[in-house]
């Protein structure tokens, strides 16, 4: 049974990791719906790197405009052929 759970996981995985992937694909296409679903994703990450720095007396609002700034640029310029997954791609722009 602990196979099985391993199993479903792992495909899980590959459903999300393909999901984002063409998500990455249809925003960097134009695809606005795409694009809003990433936000969607990826705002509570955002969320959580901002709020480390609200508490040194800075704006939330402004790191999580950059936060959103970086996703975009993960969008623009992930290059699959180097290896990495979308999400460990925007999660390093994300800062």
């Amino acid at each position: 049974d602990g196979e099985k759970q391993c199993s479903k996981r792992t495909q899980a995985a590959a459903v999300k990791t393909q999901k984002l992937l063409g998500r990455a694909a249809g925003a960097k296409g134009g695809d606005t719906d795409a694009l809003a679903q990433l936000i969607s994703h990826f705002l509570p990450v955002i969320k959580a790197k901002s709020g480390r720095y609200s508490l040194v007396g800075l704006e939330q609002d402004d790191f999580i405009q950059e936060g959103l700034i970086g996703l975009f640029n993960a969008v623009k310029n992930y290059d699959p052929a180097r290896g990495a997954s979308f999400d460990t791609y925007a999660r390093r722009c994300i800062h």
